[in-house]
């Protein structure tokens, strides 16, 4: 198979599956939760021009000591459990590109496709064929192109995560410990309790000597050098005893000790979920990481990328509240790892043995999300246990050619295109219910149903939920799926808007 083959392949993939991104995401409204919920921080940083945090009406964590006057009637809340950078990105995309859902995505999505570039760019060096392949998992994966289309923090952070691991591993002569520093600080600005994700790969990388004490404690003293500036301007304005107790210890009480009802989750849950979302990471990774020990070609490099994989993954699990981004950026790890082993296995002549293996893996890639537990753990293991018998055994695979690799591709991208994820919000029918609606100076509340989507498209500022006594001096707005004994101001589909003041 020809080099510029393997880069058309990747090129054309790549392409349609932007064109559909970006179909979904000019034409869809925001999902509830997270995704309305960063693009109303976003737009309220920029309506009041604080740089330093987040701005919602948001119930969720909010904090009188941290609020600003929205209008006479409501208030809105600084966040700082969240990390600037995105929103920010999100704030200039909307002045640029105006006030709409693609602003707002627009900056996930790039992050995201920078992780993907980046990591073709870099495997590429000596194999493209051999980054193709170790990239396909991501290609592929449900929730890589979910998260890349929705206004999410976890691309930039799995975007910065995995320049800081690729520029470790690759570290040779402590040359790169100030681009290391700067990711890690970027990482932080992102999302920066998820900094945990790079100590084992750091303390790793010390033990085997791929850094020294000294390229450590630069790396380190850097990156909180950059820390500590970036957060001078809260200190200033609010205190240090403020910030310290709304992004260190309310987070911790919040997430760490306290379940999310909606997010609660067995041990196992992300082992089970990768068998859907991320299918073929699995069906090429946990084959080459038996063979790599079966074989005794574990290296040191593979040693930290595996650690960085395995022992997050468990740190995750162990947490009860779990959604699939927050081991995102575990993945371009998997590919990392996933190259190093097949370039290994290529130069013992093995090379239609990974053909015959990719071949294998991509037959129950796309199974439907509604498979049993039961049913994809069998078959999986099944999976599983046949590639590692493939490339233990070494067998004499005959009259495998490599353009045979190219329909394997195309049929696999056919089928996952025409299976793309796309964001879906539990009550789109949101943005239609309060267009035309003017709710400025208003109290608004929302009843058994999510009050994201409601707290962007209403402009109202302050969301609360809705409860027996309400704000005087103010007229209140009531949206629910449900029944009433109020002025039915509008309804559409489900969703009722009704005028409560009277109260």
């Amino acid at each position: 198979m020809k080099i510029k083959t393997s880069f058309v392949l990747f090129v054309v993939i790549i392409f349609f599956f932007v064109v559909v991104s970006f179909r979904n995401m000019v034409t869809l409204p925001f999902s509830e939760f997270d995704e309305a919920n960063r693009a109303e921080g976003a737009r309220n940083m920029v309506k009041f021009s604080y740089l330093w945090a987040p701005v919602t009406g948001s119930p969720f964590f909010r904090r009188d000591d941290l609020s600003i006057e929205y209008d006479k009637n409501s208030n809105v809340y600084i966040h700082f459990e969240r990390n600037p950078l995105v929103f920010w990105t999100m704030g200039l995309s909307s002045k640029i590109f105006g006030d709409k859902e693609i602003s707002y995505r627009l900056p996930s999505f790039l992050f995201g496709m920078g992780t993907v570039a980046y990591l073709f760019k870099i495997l590429s060096k000596k194999s493209y064929l051999l980054a193709l392949i170790s990239i396909l998992p991501i290609l592929f994966s449900y929730d890589w192109w979910m998260s890349c289309q929705m206004a999410h923090l976890d691309t930039a952070l799995t975007f910065f995560l995995t320049l800081a691991l690729v520029l470790l591993i690759n570290e040779k002569n402590g040359n790169n410990w100030w681009l290391i520093s700067i990711s890690i600080w970027l990482a932080f600005l992102s999302k920066g309790q998820m900094l945990v994700f790079l100590m084992t790969p750091l303390l790793l990388a010390l033990v085997f000597k791929k850094i020294n004490l000294e390229t450590l404690i630069k790396i380190s003293l850097l990156s909180l050098v950059l820390i500590i500036i970036s957060l001078i301007p809260v200190f200033i304005n609010h205190g240090f005893r403020l910030w310290f107790d709304n992004y260190v210890l309310e987070l911790l009480q919040n997430r760490a000790v306290n379940n999310d009802v909606s997010q609660v989750a067995p041990m196992w849950w992300y082992g089970y979920w990768w068998l859907f979302s991320f299918r073929w990471g699995v069906f090429l990774f946990v084959p080459l990481v038996i063979y790599d020990f079966v074989s005794k070609k574990i290296d040191k490099g593979k040693i930290i990328i595996l650690a960085y994989i395995a022992i997050n993954f468990i740190l995750m699990s162990y947490m009860k509240n779990k959604v699939w981004w927050y081991v995102m950026p575990l993945m371009p790890g998997v590919c990392v790892y996933i190259y190093k082993s097949l370039m290994g296995i290529k130069r013992q002549g093995k090379f239609k043995n990974i053909l015959l293996v990719i071949l294998i893996s991509s037959l129950p890639l796309f199974w439907g999300i509604e498979i049993s537990l039961k049913r994809v753990v069998a078959y999986s293991a099944l999976i599983i246990f046949i590639n590692s018998l493939v490339l233990i055994k070494n067998f004499k695979v005959k009259n495998f050619e490599k353009w045979l690799f190219v329909p394997i591709i195309l049929l696999s991208a056919i089928i996952f295109y025409k299976k793309f994820p796309k964001p879906s919000a539990s009550f789109p029918e949101v943005k239609r219910l309060l267009t035309g609606i003017d709710l400025s100076q208003v109290c608004l509340f929302v009843e058994s149903m999510p009050y994201e989507g409601v707290m962007y498209y209403s402009e109202a500022g302050e969301i609360n939920y809705w409860q027996t006594k309400v704000k005087e001096n103010c007229q209140n707005y009531l949206v629910s799926p449900n029944y009433f004994e109020f002025e039915k101001i509008k309804e559409i589909d489900r969703l009722k808007l009704y005028k409560i003041n009277a109260i």
